[in-house]
């Protein structure tokens, strides 16, 4: 079989567990969260059915706290590894839905899946290159153009960063699976994200993401002032305080 049939066919089984992961939702051996707020309820099921992002109903939960926390603040939010966009229209959704307002949020995607370089010894041998490639920056650009404060950057986080200059945010959502990228994410929080700001680490502890959980351990050991909140949702929450 030809080198180009047998990515295709990884691709194609790929998207088939994509999509059997998200109609089994929660993991068995997670915790379900019983959640009595029928404004989230009503989003995250919209959002959800949409088929548009990997994120369970716990993940989303944690995402739709993290606003509550922080809208006060009145500050942007990042979303880094966007994919094809769901967990950004949660976001903004839900700023919309508490606040009554749009959200301004910088939203991060190569649109090509992981980038050449990024995929490390510290990862997963599945987060080979171009692995979350069936996405696009034109289709998640018009799904998410009903949120007139949604920018979306195309490119490796590494790359865009440098764009953003020295803008601040109240909430970060880091969502890349790897080690590298997601330690540069971190790094770029500290200098970007104020005190009573809040960071959110995707696939924290989930075992195709070894990276993740590295990542979040270097960047603390140096760092001394968040607190780090683990909701057993395969996330992590770091709140700064200093």
């Amino acid at each position: 079989m030809a080198a180009d049939d047998v990515t295709d066919r990884l691709a194609a089984i790929e998207a088939g567990l994509r999509r059997v992961e998200r109609s089994l939702g929660a993991k068995a051996d997670r915790p379900r969260v019983k959640i009595s707020d029928k404004s989230f309820s009503r989003l995250a099921k919209e959002v959800i059915a949409e088929g548009r992002t990997l994120l369970r109903e716990d993940r989303l939960w944690t995402l739709w706290q993290a606003i509550a926390n922080t809208r006060a603040r009145g500050l942007p939010a990042l979303e880094a590894g966007t994919y094809r966009g769901g967990s950004a229209a949660f976001l903004a959704g839900a700023w919309r839905a508490q606040a009554g307002t749009d959200l301004v949020l910088d939203v991060v995607d190569t649109f090509a899946g992981h980038a050449a370089g990024e995929p490390g010894d510290r990862d997963d041998p599945l987060h080979h290159v171009g692995r979350f490639g069936d996405t696009s920056l034109e289709e998640v650009s018009a799904y998410l153009a009903r949120f007139p404060g949604v920018r979306v950057h195309e490119g490796a986080f590494a790359t865009v960063a440098p764009r953003l200059g020295d803008a601040r945010y109240g909430l970060l959502h880091l969502d890349m699976d790897l080690y590298e990228p997601t330690l540069d994410g971190l790094r770029f929080a500290h200098e970007h994200v104020p005190p009573g700001g809040a960071v959110i680490l995707d696939d924290y502890g989930a075992r195709k993401c070894p990276g993740v959980k590295e990542a979040a351990a270097e960047f603390l050991a140096g760092h001394p002032g968040y607190h780090a909140w683990d909701p057993l949702s395969e996330q992590l929450v770091l709140s700064r305080w200093s």
